[in-house]
């Protein structure tokens, strides 16, 4: 058993995977989480189980592990606001 991730991207409110097979519900969390980061056409992600095997122990953020969209937006305002010299 794995887990893989779901993301609904379009307006079809069709879920949609990829080929990454988690070995745990919190790493398919944290790679949907960031995702959804990520991807601005992302609206919902879930993880679901699947009979698939694993081949992703788990998933390393780039640039660390972001745990909401508002934390990575917040990042890169504030990255945007030091190089206008705002901060």
């Amino acid at each position: 058993m794995s887990f893989k991730v779901e993301v609904i991207a379009d307006n079809s409110g069709k879920w949609a995977s990829n080929a990454l097979r988690f070995r745990t519900r919190k790493a398919a969390e944290e790679y949907g989480n960031g995702l959804w980061g990520r991807w601005m056409a992302v609206k919902e992600y879930r993880v679901r189980q699947s009979r698939d095997p694993v081949n992703r122990e788990e998933f390393d953020f780039p640039g660390g592990s972001a745990r909401s969209r508002r934390g990575l937006l917040g990042r890169i305002s504030d990255r945007a606001a030091r190089r206008a010299g705002k901060r």
